[in-house]
Formats: structure tokens, C-alpha cells, sequence
């Protein structure tokens, strides 16, 4: 009977990942490591069986043997930078993904994964702009539109997070969590427009003439319409950020798909299977891009209706 090597025993590690049992994946990989100490494979399989068994600190210590071993594996730094995470060294984890990114920009779950840190670390705009990189990179990431929606809601950015809670529930129609998250910023956009166009708020009475009525108007107090103004404040904030949102998806899924259209339009060798395809998922694009239209439409809307409640046609 040969003796085993590295390669085998590594193997055989990986068979027994795939059957569920991690400690036995563990046991193998440990000793591939003994006949062969300085392989970054192997460094790497025990790291992500540690980090499956819930031994946090051994997988960070094995991605780090990887980093050491093979510096330009972008998947060990962003898997490193995941294990900081669950560790609660939110800073370590950026820098670790961030470098992994630098290495390697088009892994969406990257981008995915700083976007769950930036949260952490309270910094909401960067994970936004994670995010989007996310399902920029990736459109079906149903994870990452869910996840968006969720950061949007409690930045109040209620219809950029209904555009994205629609978004994966087309990618997958049965992800409650997402529907319930519709339904919420549905109902709290509802409720700010209601709030914007003035319908809930009381007008002053005193009884004096309709003059006073007209006064009122025409004349902002802060501390009398300070929270219709801050609302009128992030409605244009939002704005703002859903034509960043339009600007990207155009630049970076639509001219992308655009021009792999006009490749296969020019080229049409690959078969009327692959262009159709390519056909189809133009016109998804497309339909997203009406979309963020329509959002943008809807906010304008707002907009003008708080501003005609604060600044009346004479």
C-alpha cells in the first residue's frame, strides 16, 4: 500500500467537507500539513474547516499562514476579513477586504462582505456604496438587494429601499423577509408623503381672518415647520443618492450589457441560444433602469408637493 501525500490526504479532505463531516475534513488536512508545512492549500482548507467547526481564532491564524505563504490570494485576505468580522474587529475586517478587493475588484462578495463591516462600523454611506458595488457586479445577488434595503430603510431612504426589496423578490419570489421589508417601506412612505404634502400636520387657528390663514403660508417658522423641513432635506438627500444609483447601473450593468449585445449582434458565430440570453438579460436591465425612473418620478413628486405646501402659489 503507497503512502499517502499531501495531495490525497487533501483530497480525501475535501470528499469528507462534502459529506458534512468537518472534523474529519480537519483530521486530514492536519496531517497533509505535517508532511507538507508550508502549503498554502492546505493552510487554506484547515482555515475554512475551522471557520465551519466555530473555531474562530484557528481559522484567522490559517488564513494569515495563506496571506504569508501566497500574498496575492485575494480570497484568504476577504475570508480573513470575514473571521475579524464575527470576531468583533470590525476596523481589521475592512482592511483585510478592502485588500482582498484591491487584488481581485470583481468578486461581488467582496464587496458584499465590506458592506456587512462598513454597517457595523457605522459608516452607512460606504456600506451603501458597498452594496450597490455588490449587485452592480452581480444583479442576482438577492443577499445584497435585501441587505440594501434593510441600510436604506433605517437611513429613511424608504423608496430606494422598496426599489431593492422589489429587486430580490424578483430574484427570488419566495424570500418572506424581503416582502415584509416592501411592505414596511411601502407604509413609510406613504406616511412621509401624507407628512410632506402637509395632510397631517394642524394648521394654527387663532381666530383671527382668513389673512392669518395666508400669513402662515407664506412665512416658515423653524420651530413651527422645523421637521416638515428636515424631511424636505432628505427627500432631496435621496434624490441625490438614487441618481447615483441610475448614474452607476448605467455606466456599469447597462453599458456593460450593451455592449455584449452589440458584440454578438456583430458576431453572431456563438449560436441564436447565447444571444437570446444576452437579448433577455438587456431587457431585464432595462426594466430596472424604468424602475429607477419610476422611484425618481416618485420622489420629485414628494418634493414638489411639500414645496407647494410650504411655499403656496399666490
Amino acid at each position: 500500500m503507497s503512502a499517502e501525500t499531501p495531495e490525497s490526504l487533501m483530497r480525501q479532505a475535501r470528499q469528507a467537507l462534502a459529506q458534512g463531516n468537518a472534523r474529519q475534513a480537519k483530521s486530514y488536512y492536519l496531517q497533509a500539513l505535517g508532511l507538507e508545512p508550508e502549503s498554502p492549500d492546505c493552510h487554506y482548507g484547515l482555515a475554512a474547516t475551522n471557520f465551519l467547526l466555530g473555531d474562530l481564532e484557528g481559522a484567522a491564524y490559517h488564513f494569515k499562514e495563506v496571506i504569508r505563504l501566497d500574498p496575492m490570494r485575494a480570497a484568504a485576505h476577504v475570508n480573513l476579513g470575514a473571521v475579524y468580522n464575527r470576531l468583533g474587529r470590525f476596523e481589521e475586517a475592512a482592511q483585510a477586504i478592502l485588500r482582498g478587493i484591491q487584488l481581485d475588484p470583481k468578486r461581488a462578495e467582496s464587496h458584499y462582505n465590506l458592506g456587512i463591516v462598513y454597517r457595523k462600523l457605522g459608516q452607512f454611506e460606504k456600506a451603501v456604496q458597498a452594496y450597490l458595488e455588490a449587485t452592480h457586479l452581480k444583479p442576482d445577488f438577492y443577499d445584497a438587494h435585501y441587505n440594501l434595503g434593510n441600510l436604506l430603510m433605517e437611513l429613511r431612504r424608504y423608496a430606494q429601499a422598496a426599489h431593492h426589496y422589489k429587486l430580490a423578490l424578483e430574484i427570488k419570489p419566495d424570500m418572506e423577509k424581503a416582502r415584509a421589508g416592501l411592505q414596511a417601506a411601502e407604509q413609510a412612505l406613504q406616511e412621509e408623503t401624507r407628512v410632506l404634502a402637509g395632510t397631517d400636520t394642524a394648521h394654527p387657528t387663532s381666530g383671527t381672518a382668513a389673512g392669518d390663514e395666508a400669513a402662515w403660508q407664506r412665512t416658515l417658522d423653524p420651530q413651527r415647520d422645523g421637521a416638515t423641513l428636515v424631511r424636505l432635506h432628505q427627500a432631496v438627500i435621496e434624490v441625490e443618492n438614487l441618481c447615483k444609483d441610475y448614474c452607476l447601473h448605467v455606466e456599469k450593468v447597462l453599458q456593460t450589457g450593451l455592449e455584449e449585445l452589440s458584440g454578438r449582434l456583430l458576431a453572431p458565430s456563438e449560436g441564436r441560444v447565447g444571444l437570446e440570453k444576452v437579448v433577455d438579460e438587456f431587457g431585464l436591465q432595462v426594466e430596472r433602469l424604468r424602475q429607477l425612473q419610476k422611484n425618481f418620478q416618485e420622489l420629485m413628486k414628494r418634493i414638489r408637493d411639500v414645496s407647494s405646501t410650504l411655499f403656496p402659489k399666490s
